[in-house]
This record gives C-alpha cells, sequence and structure tokens, in this order.
C-alpha cells in the first residue's frame, strides 16, 4: 500500500520483497500496490486531472506504476474508507436517510459544508450534528459528496443503490477486477509451476542418470505443449521482474503487459481494436521477438524472448482460429 508520494520506506520494502521473492513464481510479477486514500489528492496538483479527484487518483497511480514497475505489476487507486463502509455494513438505511434530508439543505450551504469537517459538522443543517459526525467516520466528505451527487440524480434512490454507488467510487472493483483477471485465472499456473519444480527437484536426486535423463526430456516435452505455455510465461516474467534477466524499459513493459493479462486486446495494449487488427499486430510482434532472440539479444534476454515470441504466436493464433 502506497500513499501520494513513494517513500524512501516503501521503496525499501519493495526491495526487500523482491530479494525475497526472486527465484520464486509469486514474486513481483504475483504483486500489486494499492494508492490509498485517493479521495484525499488535490485535483489541482495532478495535471489533466480538470479538477475531478479521481482522474487525479489515476494518474497518479498510473505514474507510481512507471516508478515502481517491475517490482510490483500495477497500482491501482482506492478509498479504503469508502470500500469498508460500503462492503462491512457500515452504511445503514438511517444514514442514507440522513444524505437525502441533507441534500434537501440550500445548495449554497451544502457546498459550503462540503468544504472541511469543520463547516460540515458546525454549520446550520437538517440532521443533528452528532449525525453528521458519524457519517464523516463513515464516508468522509468526498463519500458525501458522492451521495448526494447520487441522490440528485435520483431521489427516490434506495439505501441498497446508494450503497452500491459509494462501493462503485471507491474503485474497490477495480482492484478486484484486477485479481480476477491476472491472480486467480493465472493460480493454476502458479500451482502447476510449483508441481512441476518439485518433480524436477526428484528428478535431480536420483541415483539413476538414465531415469534423470528421461524425466527432463519428459517435462520438456509437456512444456512444448500449448496449453503449458503459461509456464513458460510465468518464468519469463519472474526473470524479468526480478532482475534476473535485465532487459530494456521498453522490452520490460511489453513483457508485463503480455503476460499481466489473458484478454488478448490487454495483452497487444490495443483495446477497442478490431480482431483483424489484433492479429496482425500479434503476428508482427511475434516476428520482432523472434528476430531480437536471433540477432539482438543476450543469451539470457534470448530466453525470455522466445517465450515472448510464442506467447504472440499464440495470441495471433487463438485471433485466427475465433474468426
Amino acid at each position: 500500500m502506497v500513499t501520494q508520494a513513494v517513500r524512501a520506506d516503501d521503496a525499501q520494502v519493495l526491495a526487500a520483497f523482491t530479494a525475497a521473492t526472486a527465484s520464486r513464481d509469486a514474486g513481483p510479477v504475483n504483486a500489486i500496490a494499492v494508492l490509498n486514500k485517493a479521495d484525499t489528492i488535490p485535483p489541482e496538483s495532478v495535471e489533466g486531472a480538470d479538477g475531478d479527484v479521481w482522474k487525479a487518483a489515476s494518474a497518479l497511480a498510473a505514474r507510481q506504476a512507471a516508478t515502481l514497475k517491475p517490482r510490483v505489476a500495477d497500482v491501482l487507486p482506492v478509498i479504503g474508507l469508502l470500500a469498508e463502509t460500503a462492503e462491512t455494513g457500515g452504511f445503514t438505511a438511517t444514514d442514507a436517510d440522513a444524505l437525502k434530508a441533507l441534500a434537501g439543505t440550500d445548495q449554497t450551504i451544502r457546498d459550503a459544508m462540503l468544504l472541511s469537517a469543520d463547516l460540515f459538522t458546525t454549520l446550520d443543517a437538517p440532521i443533528p450534528e452528532g449525525t453528521r459526525r458519524r457519517l464523516l467516520e463513515r464516508l468522509d466528505l468526498y463519500g458525501v459528496g458522492c451521495a448526494l451527487t447520487a441522490i440528485d440524480a435520483d431521489p427516490a434512490i434506495t439505501a441498497g443503490a446508494l450503497r452500491r454507488t459509494l462501493l462503485d467510487a471507491s474503485g474497490l472493483a477495480g482492484v478486484r477486477g484486477r485479481l480476477d483477471a491476472v491472480f486467480r485465472a493465472r493460480a493454476d499456473a502458479i500451482k502447476a509451476a510449483a508441481a512441476l519444480a518439485s518433480v524436477t527437484a526428484l528428478a535431480r536426486a536420483g541415483g539413476d542418470p538414465g531415469e534423470r535423463q528421461r524425466m527432463r526430456d519428459a517435462i520438456e516435452v509437456l512444456l512444448q505443449r500449448p496449453e503449458a505455455h503459461q509456464l513458460r510465461l510465468l518464468e519469463a516474467l519472474t526473470l524479468v521482474t526480478s532482475g534476473a534477466v535485465a532487459m530494456p524499459e521498453d522490452l520490460v513493459d511489453e513483457v508485463m503487459r503480455v503476460g499481466g493479462s489473458y484478454a488478448a486486446a490487454e495483452q497487444l495494449g490495443m483495446i477497442g481494436h478490431g480482431r483483424a487488427e489484433l492479429a496482425g499486430y500479434a503476428l508482427e510482434r511475434a516476428g520482432w521477438w523472434r528476430s531480437f532472440s536471433a540477432f539482438g539479444a543476450t543469451p539470457a534476454q534470448s530466453r525470455v524472448a522466445h517465450v515472448v515470441h510464442r506467447a504472440y504466436f499464440l495470441i495471433w493464433q487463438s485471433l485466427r482460429e475465433g474468426q
């Protein structure tokens, strides 16, 4: 978890984590950072935010992701207080009623109340001070503002719908989506990689050289199968993110993108493009990585390049077969 600025101790913790997990499949490639308290980021402090808090938080998270990669796979903004309140039953029908009463307050008073916690609790309003303090404890000013906007749009909104609105505003869905799209989908590959590592260790410990060779040959045949390519890709990601294989920054980003999702458009960095465009680009990048592995790479880089080339080829093949 990080805040608005990546502190020295954040960098030290990440460096220690990378060192401790560099040889494991649960290393940096399987770590994400969360930019908490996204609602406290002043929009005017982030270029391009246009006065929008969430735009500011998303832009800052993107900058931090660029700074922290490859030690973490991504940085995602979230408002922990809103997520906790919405998910744990902290937001009640009584809170919804209080917010609806507050929504009926004169707009000038409402705007003034949302300027600071002191003004929110002291200005004249149709709800008691204790109720207002409870709302601050559970939603803070940003959450109260989001709720009032939702009530303005639909005065008859239910408490349940208001809770879902607050949950959406928290950014928790983005974190969950990332976990579901990448880490849950990668779980089988991680477990398979661990099992394969155990089998390999047993083969090495065997006393019969012929048996060891047969085991190695069998593992190699297994890894050549298309469905086993995720094991190769996971290994390549770990090598790159741990720093075991040094590569130019733009290629590190590409390796992480290809291995960071199971959706072709996201892997190719071409969200919104048609299938034919995706297939053409996948084939183009497959050719580039094959050339790089043969002519521009070190032996260690070539090992990674072969894996990325095959990943692009399999993406192309899948897109072609799906036409």
